[in-house]
């Protein structure tokens, strides 16, 4: 997919805000097929492919030449498809970039140490682990419990606070554990990227 006209241009001026929001979220307000942006490349590359925040892929960035990361360009591009989806506003970011940009990336697999959640106990979840289908509906608005106000005292000397640790309450009340394991994250390389040509 690709926008029928773009304008990429360097921004010097105050920032203009996205019409479309520049993160991996989902939330999304058709623009009847307009996008506009003022943004460093590197937000654009996130943008359009997608990208989660984690350190690897902050390492990865780190080897491209600063202007990728600190130079804003002015984006306006529209599509005559009327009300694309935000993840084929994506795909036209994706082939802008390749086309003005020069950017060529692909996907490569890391192997990175993670935390893995399971059952303390095979078989046997805590008493406050709810399964789906004995819960409420996913859809039922939850009820907003009232503040909590800290009782007034006189004394000097902080207390700690009763009950268990994160990892106690994991393990009493749903049954769970933290265990160090191993998993492939996808990172994404950067083989090449150029200043573009203002137009």
């Amino acid at each position: 997919m690709a926008f029928d006209v773009a304008s990429v241009k360097p921004s010097k001026g105050a920032v203009v805000p996205s019409n479309v929001l520049l993160t991996p979220w989902d939330d999304y307000t058709a623009t009847n097929g307009r996008f506009y942006a003022d943004a460093p490349l590197r937000t654009y590359i996130e943008f359009a492919y997608k990208l989660w925040p984690n350190d690897l892929q902050t390492q990865e960035f780190s080897h491209l030449p600063k202007w990728v990361a600190s130079d804003r360009y002015s984006i306006d591009a529209r599509t005559a498809k009327s009300n694309p989806t935000k993840d084929q506003l994506r795909l036209m970011v994706e082939a802008l970039l390749a086309d003005r940009f020069h950017l060529s990336a692909h996907f490569d697999a890391r192997v990175v140490p993670v935390l893995e959640l399971r059952l303390a106990t095979a078989r046997k979840p805590g008493p406050k682990l709810v399964p789906h289908e004995n819960g409420p509906p996913c859809d039922k608005p939850g009820s907003s419990p009232e503040p909590r106000v800290p009782p007034v005292s006189n004394a000097t000397v902080p207390t700690l606070p009763d009950g268990p640790t994160p990892l106690e309450g994991l393990r009493d009340q749903l049954g769970l554990k933290l265990e160090p394991a191993k998993a492939s994250l996808p990172i994404l390389v950067i083989d090449r990227a150029d200043r573009p040509s203002e137009n």
